[in-house]
């Protein structure tokens, strides 16, 4: 089945924090690495290592209806020889998987990405 990005629910608790998603593109059909870099550094809310370790130790909160339908990606958490990957977890069949994703290309940003934000 597939979902609309918009179908999903926009915030989600972890551990007692709230994260909200921001889906990439918005109404394009795709977006570049360097568009994503831009985005990122107007956000100034993007998360990285420790967060992304912080959900991990607590996958079992992020709502089952998320499963096989979004991304989670952690936008300071790059790749360490390959800056334009970014960390993400994606549903493996039985639990969230650690895995890395290209900035830079077209299907991802136009389909499950969800960025992850800290609600303040």
């Amino acid at each position: 089945m597939v979902h609309s990005k918009n179908d999903l629910q926009t915030e989600i608790t972890v551990d007692g924090q709230i994260y909200y998603f921001i889906n990439f593109p918005n109404e394009e059909e795709s977006v570049t690495k360097e568009v994503m870099d831009e985005r990122i550094k107007e956000m100034d809310n993007n998360l990285g290592i420790e967060d992304f370790e912080h959900i991990w130790r607590h996958q079992d909160e992020i709502p089952a209806n998320l499963r096989d339908k979004v991304r989670l990606i952690f936008l300071n958490d790059r790749h360490p020889y390959r800056s334009y990957y970014a960390a993400c977890l994606h549903w493996d069949g039985d639990q969230w998987k650690h895995d890395w994703e290209s900035l830079d290309t077209n299907d991802y940003w136009s389909g499950y990405g969800r960025i992850l934000c800290r609600k303040k």
